[in-house]
């Protein structure tokens, strides 16, 4: 599946794949390019989620609108 991609850019493995050696350096092989890998791979995308919150009550705040939300119902379910 690897081999089909074209990569034109740099490859960037984050979450706990960053943390799988193994998974990259076979996607390194594969592609035949450098996967880069950030120092704290498994809080990337918590990172990310931060800053695009962090936009959107900037451009809320900007645009003098409110922000819209949507009621959320946490429900019990069962395991086991």
């Amino acid at each position: 599946m690897v081999s089909r991609l074209k990569v034109e850019e740099a490859v960037i493995v984050t979450g706990g794949g960053g943390m799988n050696k193994g998974l990259v350096k076979a996607l390194s092989e594969q592609l035949g390019h450098e996967i880069l890998v950030p120092e704290e791979p498994l809080i990337t995308g918590a990172l990310g989620a931060a800053l695009l919150g962090k936009e959107i009550v900037e451009k809320a705040r900007e645009n003098h609108t409110p922000l819209e939300t949507k009621e959320r119902i946490l429900e019990e379910i069962e395991i086991l």
